[in-house]
């Protein structure tokens, strides 16, 4: 099956929590048009549908936005081109103007079996607070720049500070709610009925 994505951290993330499907993930990176949407969703499901035009066979897409809670959810699904263009600076700055710094993520997962049919996977479960400085360590798997400055709850240094046993330790917590979680219960529960 094929991850349509060019992160190699998204990657990583897939193949630990598909592994107990036995399932062998491939890797493409297209380069897909974003529509402006403020849903993760309706992003998610136009690139997977672009994808399958051009692939034709089953595969999925992760996308995904960064909540400023008191912003009224800015940057959300325009988190990418916000990190582009002011950097993880940017966010702390951002941050700075609200009380709480609270934050969360949304992630969108679409599935698009052979036949064209689509199965989307959501979780807004990941929240937190964006730190008063950037860490200066940067984790091999980090998906984006926004791990420098986002701190789960529960802990008390940003995402990218988290040693490989506190994400491995995180990462089991939110298996059941991760989109990566949610599709990999799904494909064990339905690949004998699908043909997968």
């Amino acid at each position: 099956m094929i991850f349509v994505t060019g992160s190699r951290g998204k990657l990583a993330s897939a193949t630990r929590y598909l592994a107990c499907t036995g399932i062998q993930l491939g890797q493409v990176d297209l380069q897909l048009d974003e529509i402006q949407d403020l849903s993760v969703r309706n992003i998610a499901l136009r690139k997977a549908w672009d994808a399958y035009r051009i692939l034709r066979g089953p595969l999925f897409i992760e996308d995904g936005g960064f909540y400023i809670d008191e912003l009224g959810g800015f940057p959300g699904p325009f988190a990418k081109y916000v990190v582009q263009t002011v950097g993880p600076a940017g966010i702390l700055r951002l941050a700075d103007m609200t009380a709480s710094r609270t934050a969360h993520f949304e992630s969108a997962l679409v599935y698009v079996d052979h036949t064209g049919a689509c199965q989307v996977f959501l979780d807004s479960s990941q929240t937190g607070t964006v730190a008063l400085a950037a860490s200066a360590e940067r984790h091999p798997d980090a998906w984006s720049p926004i791990w420098d400055v986002w701190v789960p709850d529960g802990y008390d240094v940003p995402l990218a500070a988290l040693s490989d046993l506190q994400l491995a330790r995180r990462a089991e917590l939110q298996a059941p709610r991760s989109v990566f979680g949610q599709f990999a219960a799904w494909l064990a529960a339905s690949e004998q009925h699908r043909g997968i």
